[in-house]
């Protein structure tokens, strides 16, 4: 696969030069929102990537057994926004829990809107933990490539509005 590596460093990545005479790109991402000349797809990607990279709990080869600290597995739960309820036919709001504690790693929570309309998602309370928002795909994050480092992320308490159409990840960690 070819790759424009010269649509990294800005916000307007369609309009380079694809190097080929009348060929150019459909421009369905317009211009980035980010105030500096980098490429926020590429930023987003590369940091979902490290994400994956650095934890163990995001790279398993095998899906658990759907019962939490069962031993020596990452485990998914799979909820309602309230994070307690189990999930019917056409849910179109679901809360993820990727419990890594099995594997020496920290938890992620995962809550899916694919509705059109903000939703609240409740986010569980541990003692000594604390989640901290690492992903957000909302338009309203655009500026910031839709992602934080952890030191820079956001701690979010007892519940956290999902925009339409957008996911989340927040990463539990010690207080």
């Amino acid at each position: 696969t070819w790759n424009n590596y010269n649509m990294i460093p800005t916000r307007s990545p369609q309009l380079v030069s694809t190097g080929y005479p009348g060929a150019g790109y459909h421009n369905n991402l317009g211009t980035g929102m980010n105030q500096d000349d980098r490429n926020p797809l590429f930023i987003f990607a590369n940091y979902v990537a490290n994400l994956r990279y650095q934890h163990d709990a995001l790279k398993q080869r095998n899906y658990a057994d759907m019962v939490l600290d069962s031993g020596g597995d990452v485990t998914y739960l799979f909820t309602k926004v309230d994070g307690s309820s189990s999930l019917q036919k056409g849910d179109r709001c679901v809360s993820l829990l990727i419990d890594g504690s099995e594997v020496g790693d920290h938890d992620f929570l995962v809550l899916i809107n694919m509705y059109h309309a903000p939703v609240l998602f409740r986010v569980p309370t541990v003692e000594g933990k604390e989640w901290r928002r690492i992903i957000d795909t909302g338009v309203w994050a655009e500026p910031q490539y839709n992602c934080w480092d952890l030191d820079k992320a956001d701690s979010i308490i007892y519940d956290y509005e999902v925009g339409g159409f957008s996911i989340t990840v927040l990463e539990e960690i010690d207080t």
